[in-house]
């Protein structure tokens, strides 16, 4: 796998400064609705905000909060959409934020998969809890209050695990056809973890380190440097373009059959072999 490319393939795209900063400003209302959140402690010292009623800080929260998580739902969208493009076209350009209806599209399904995870999610940690506090409740004697708590984090703990190393490959299947069923089509997910068993490996470690890098560079905003906050979609967007090559490459590697393309760009040398078809053709 191409590390290299990956890292440096969207500077080829004559429009990065400007998906790149788009990306960048629909990214702060997330860091912005933490700033201002009622539970920071540190919102009286911020200028022009300090001074706000908590009734209003608490309106202006919700707004922002609102706007964040559907831009936030918009951002997945475009990722998924050049992942998708990147599968059928590997020197593809990187789509448009201008482009509404497809990456909108995809933001819709992929928040039907939201849902669904966050079901699933809640369902199964309260699972494996239970069998945690059974299990642990066995060799210790410790009061119910403790060990609900212990079992709580030890479930979220191994839930976590469990998430972070299929959803590399629940994204490149989603990816690969845009299909809220193919995001736990566990076939297609095995296929693409046993057809890039090195690189899938490193692809993940990659996304968690990403995961946790955003999350350190996102607790600032809770902080007296939330100003540190800011800055955090500079880097976290130009990774996760990077990552979306990577789970591309996973899926072409993997020879998934590709029925949901979208935003195909044709080549010049596309265009002028069907304008100008050979011989044998002919």
């Amino acid at each position: 796998m191409d590390f290299k490319t990956a890292f440096s393939y969207m500077f080829k795209d004559k429009k990065f400064l400007w998906v790149y900063l788009t990306g960048i400003i629909l990214s702060l209302p997330v860091i912005l609705s933490n700033i201002i959140s009622p539970l920071n402690k540190y919102t009286k010292l911020i200028p022009y905000i300090n001074n706000l009623s908590a009734k209003e800080l608490s309106t202006i929260f919700l707004i922002i909060f609102v706007i964040s998580f559907i831009l936030s739902m918009y951002l997945a969208g475009y990722h998924f959409v050049n992942i998708n493009k990147r599968i059928s076209q590997k020197d593809a350009a990187l789509p448009l934020f201008s482009d509404i209806k497809t990456i909108g599209a995809a933001a819709a399904k992929f928040f039907v998969v939201f849902l669904i995870l966050l079901l699933g999610a809640s369902l199964a940690l309260t699972l494996l809890a239970t069998v945690t506090v059974i299990i642990v409740s066995i060799f210790s004697k410790a009061e119910l209050p403790v060990l609900i708590q212990s079992s709580v984090y030890i479930s979220l703990i191994i839930l976590f695990c469990i998430v972070m190393v299929f959803i590399p490959g629940a994204i490149t299947s989603f990816s690969n056809d845009l299909k809220i069923k193919s995001f736990f089509n566990a076939h297609k997910i095995f296929a693409i973890i046993k057809e890039n068993k090195l690189n899938y490996c490193i692809c993940t470690v990659l996304f968690i380190l990403q995961y946790f890098l955003s999350s350190y560079l996102n607790s600032f905003s809770l902080s007296k440097y939330y100003w540190i906050a800011l800055f955090s979609p500079v880097l976290i967007f130009y990774i996760n373009l990077a990552i979306d090559d990577l789970f591309a490459k996973l899926a072409s590697n993997a020879n998934l059959a590709q029925t949901g393309a979208v935003c195909e760009t044709v080549t010049e040398e596309t265009t002028a072999e069907s304008e100008n078809p050979s011989e044998n053709e002919q």
